[in-house]
């Protein structure tokens, strides 16, 4: 007929302009032949116009047309067509795979439209608004759905004007099928479940405005409408909806939460839909509430409630400060939790008779008090202590924040532990510290915020606690040194604070006597001096009444090994320089015992000076020269190539001067191979200097050949005495005899004096 068209394989393929004179390329091309005209008709030459709706340009828009063709057998003509188009308007394929033309697709819909009715002008008027909305071959054509093909409709549930219903679909959806062009319905699609929302007494624009919130699009991310239908009987419209376990069944909105089925709009307008259910009895207070149950974003967010006081049973006060009252008690219905089976709130059986923090403002304001919930948290998973809810004592009229209870945090300020074993919160002591400021004063602005910017630096609960103590605090006064600054030890009567974990507190211990060190300051600027110690345990500041000087309190022990300080004068030299030559025993030996064991003992014993006693390798040793031989030893001149440790006091470090080249003096005991006690007594009295009288000894050696000990010590210019007096003897007069054997005695006489 007239509109017959084939398929067809154009075995040579059409003509190509190309160098090679076989083009394979084209050859069994797919092609179409369209009916053209018959010669006999009588409008032959009008049906050969036919031709010019096609091009013969391979790049505009239009459909491409081959040539023509004649069937042998009726000798009609057929124009031979490029696939790929819609044989009904010749228009390209809107999806090609699926050969689906959009304008075609949508007349068959039009002609579709007198083959049902809703019995509803408007209602059909609006479903075929929707079918004509289709741009694609796997959109849903939305249709008017008969009652009778729902089977098995059971009510899931009700709320307001609305209920759910559940039900099989007998035919399905309509389905475009490419091999037919045309929509049909599929024997796989047949029995669909779906969801049905009945409207009660609708108006029928403003339930058609509810089909805007659907879609008809497969792929989008927007709950799917099939269609419209009625309920024969209530006249209720119903929406058929696709059954998606992510959409929520109230607002068909996806789930906020798929697992839980958590929808955060509908529960958000069910805590809004139960403000008229309960009050505080305050405005404020009740806008507050509110406020907080608007804010849940979680399925487990905690909904903060009002909650009446005569819910508690067993309060119990806890502590009291300031104008704040601290309570346990057991809230007998416990909050409101999720229940995602029945995708509402409820209150559970396993959290009733819950224990709770109750934490009552005395004579608080509803104004005020409403700003106090912000420290705490309705979430769950956060690290901040969680809040139930408000309620009031009625006898009292005092607002209280119902609070978690956890042992994690401070009941004062709810804030986490610093220190968890010692129920600490840093925050928490500095403000106690800052309430105390105005307890206590220097007289001296500069000093007062100097102590109260290092008690705010404060950040444990076993730190000191920098003090400004009265002169007075201090008995048995004794002074310690006085050639180099007034120190002087004493007993503090009330002792530094200490924080004691049952009252969470600084307080002082009680009948403590501690005794401390007193060092007088020359100045005020000599405070910062003394913090940047790093030994120092420094106690708090006072003054001399009497000189008016400023005194530093300084614990008796170093901080860092709990040693006592040799000198407190020179407190930077303390235990700690010992513990770090112990740290090296290992890397050195002199392969004796008795001479390793007195070396060691000799860098224990000196924690006072700033040089140390040590074993020196005899390949430490250039420029070797004998200066004197006696009946038991022999001296020589030497250059210590790496020179003597010594500590310096702003590294904290024992360390050697680069390039040091000291000069020193080497006395080797003959036949020393067997170490005496002659030798190790004599190397003692040298290690325990103490005074300008007797040379300094920097350590012992052993000569690698001879194998005999030598003490190695401080070199002194200008030779041996008998050496000296010969060279100036005119210079030698009595005055100079009398002097040098006055120091020699003094020598002597310490040496004796501690039994060196």
């Amino acid at each position: 007929n007239d509109d017959a068209l084939y398929l067809a394989i154009w075995k040579d393929g059409l003509l190509c302009y190309d160098e090679k004179i076989n083009n394979q390329e084209n050859q069994n091309k797919n092609i179409a032949l369209k009916h053209l005209c018959n010669p006999q008709y009588i409008g032959y030459y009008m049906k050969l116009s036919k031709v010019n709706a096609y091009s013969i340009k391979r790049r505009d828009d239009i459909r491409k047309i081959y040539g023509i063709s004649q069937n042998p057998h009726t000798k009609d003509y057929v124009m031979v067509l490029e696939d790929s188009y819609c044989p009904k308007c010749d228009g390209k394929y809107a999806d090609t795979s699926y050969k689906w033309c959009k304008p075609c697709q949508l007349n068959y819909l039009k002609s579709n439209f007198t083959n049902w009715t809703s019995g509803s002008k408007i209602i059909d008027q609006r479903i075929q608004e929707m079918q004509l909305k289709i741009d694609s071959f796997d959109d849903i054509v939305f249709e008017w759905i008969p009652y009778n093909q729902f089977d098995n409709i059971k009510e899931i549930y009700e709320y307001g004007y609305i209920t759910i219903y559940s039900a099989i679909w007998e035919y399905g959806t309509l389905c475009y099928d490419g091999n037919e062009t045309e929509y049909t319905r599929k024997q796989f699609n047949k029995d669909k479940n779906v969801t049905l929302k009945l409207f009660r007494n609708p108006q029928t624009d403003k339930f058609l405005d509810k089909v805007n919130a659907y879609s008809i699009k497969r792929r989008d991310d927007i709950l799917k409408i099939y269609g419209i239908s009625q309920n024969p009987h209530t006249k209720d419209y119903i929406m058929v909806l696709e059954v998606n376990s992510e959409y929520c069944e109230k607002c068909d909105k996806k789930y906020t939460d798929i697992f839980h089925k958590w929808c955060k709009p509908c529960q958000i307008n069910y805590l809004k839909s139960n403000f008229t259910n309960w009050t505080s009895g305050s405005k404020i207070i009740d806008q507050r509430i509110q406020e907080m149950q608007l804010k849940i974003d979680s399925f487990d967010d905690i909904v903060f409630e009002w909650i009446p006081y005569n819910q508690f049973d067993n309060i119990k006060e806890i502590c009291e400060y300031e104008y704040i009252t601290i309570y346990s008690a057991i809230w007998k219905y416990g909050s409101l939790y999720y229940d995602s089976d029945r995708t509402e709130y409820t209150k559970k059986q396993f959290d009733k008779n819950k224990n709770v923090t109750l934490k009552l403002f005395c004579n608080s304001q509803a104004d005020k008090f409403s700003l106090k919930v912000n420290a705490n948290s309705i979430k769950r998973r956060d690290d901040i202590l969680k809040i139930y809810g408000i309620s009031q004592n009625p006898h009292t009229k005092d607002y209280i924040v119902v609070l978690e209870i956890n042992s994690k945090y401070c009941e004062k300020c709810d804030k986490k532990y610093t220190d968890m074993s010692h129920k600490w919160v840093k925050s928490c002591q500095i403000n106690y510290l800052k309430r105390n400021f105005t307890n206590w004063t220097s007289g001296n602005e500069s000093i007062n915020k100097f102590i109260q910017m290092i008690q705010l630096k404060t950040d444990y609960c076993n730190g000191i606690v920098f003090e400004w103590v009265p002169y007075d605090q201090f008995n048995d006064i004794t002074e310690m040194v006085d050639n180099h600054a007034k120190v002087y030890s004493a007993v503090w009567k009330d002792g530094p604070l200490y924080y004691y974990d049952n009252i969470k507190e600084w307080t002082k211990k009680r009948n403590t006597s501690t005794k401390v060190i007193l060092k007088y300051l020359h100045n005020s600027q000599e405070i910062n001096n003394e913090f940047s110690n790093e030994y120092n345990t420094l106690y708090g500041i006072s003054q001399d009444p009497n000189t008016k000087d400023y005194i530093v309190i300084q614990a008796e022990n170093c901080k860092k090994c709990d040693e006592k300080y040799i000198d407190v004068i020179h407190s930077w030299y303390n235990p700690c320089k010992i513990h770090h030559l112990k740290k090296n025993f290992t890397n050195w030996t002199s392969k004796n015992e008795t001479i390793d064991d007195f070396i060691k003992k000799t860098q224990l014993s000196n924690g006072y000076f700033n040089d140390t006693f040590e074993w020196i390798p005899y390949t430490q040793f250039n420029d070797i020269k004998e200066i004197g031989k006696g009946g038991f030893a022999t001296v020589y001149s030497a250059i210590w190539k790496d020179g003597p440790l010594y500590y310096d006091d702003n590294i904290k470090k024992w360390i050697r001067k680069p390039g040091a080249n000291k000069k020193v003096a080497l006395k080797c005991m003959r036949n020393s191979q067997n170490i005496t006690e002659q030798f190790l007594r004599e190397a003692k009295v040298h290690s325990k200097k103490t005074s300008i009288y007797i040379l300094s000894i920097y350590g012992i050696s052993q000569n690698p050949d001879s194998k005999d000990y030598i003490m190695v010590l401080e070199y002194v210019e200008g030779g041996d005495l008998s050496k000296w007096i010969n060279k100036n003897y005119d210079k030698f007069n009595w005055s100079y005899k009398l002097l040098s054997l006055w120091n020699i005695v003094r020598g002597l006489k310490e040496i004796h004096q501690k039994n060196m």
